[in-house]
């Protein structure tokens, strides 16, 4: 734990100092799930909130995109240390403190992206 830095004014992120390249999907993704870290996010609150309302995305793309951002993030589905699984619900990210991340920045960023 603590690997994982995660810069929402640069939209940076990196594992064990090392940069980590993502998609615009897969960061919003992380985005969403670290801005509400230690809570639940569900499935539809995620798609809302990546996707938006106009685009029809389903739970399996959804589950794929986590996936990847698990993969990218050396994260593990089965002992995972950043992205939990809600059974059933959503996925919910580690505690505040699993990952170095600023709340200047989130704040910052979150009013960016309103």
């Amino acid at each position: 734990m603590g690997d994982l830095t995660i810069d929402f004014m640069e939209r940076t992120v990196s594992v064990a100092g090392r940069p980590v390249s993502m998609t615009p999907t897969e960061y919003k993704l992380l985005y969403e799930l670290a801005a509400n870290a230690g809570r639940v996010v569900t499935h539809d609150q995620i798609i809302q909130r990546v996707w938006g309302e106009e685009h029809t995305v389903d739970e399996r793309l959804l589950r794929s995109y986590i996936k990847n951002l698990r993969q990218k993030l050396g994260d593990d589905a089965r002992n995972p240390s950043y992205i939990f699984t809600a059974s059933r619900t959503g996925y919910r990210f580690a505690e505040p403190g699993a990952a170095r991340i600023g709340t200047a920045e989130v704040r910052a960023d979150t009013e960016g992206m309103a």
